[in-house]
């Protein structure tokens, strides 16, 4: 089996963006409402696009540090 992406992307039954999710967190589900994310995308989705990072995730998880530097530009 491969391992999960890095990043994923939720979305609602129309498609559009939800949350974004660490790959291989227990929250995010699966199937085609899950597509992989690239790091940019995720930084885009959350920074950008101001899309929820995944909120079962404690303050400094991989989530929330994307999060943070996608609005500082500080990593």
């Amino acid at each position: 089996m491969a391992p999960p992406p890095e990043w994923e992307l939720e979305t609602d039954l129309g498609r559009r963006p939800v949350r974004v999710h660490v790959g291989g967190c227990s929250m995010r589900g699966t199937g085609p409402r899950r597509p992989p994310l690239t790091r940019d995308a995720a930084l885009r989705a959350l920074g950008v696009d101001r899309v929820e990072a995944c909120i079962h995730f404690p303050i400094e998880s991989s989530c929330c540090s994307l999060f943070c530097c996608a609005r500082r530009d500080a990593c």
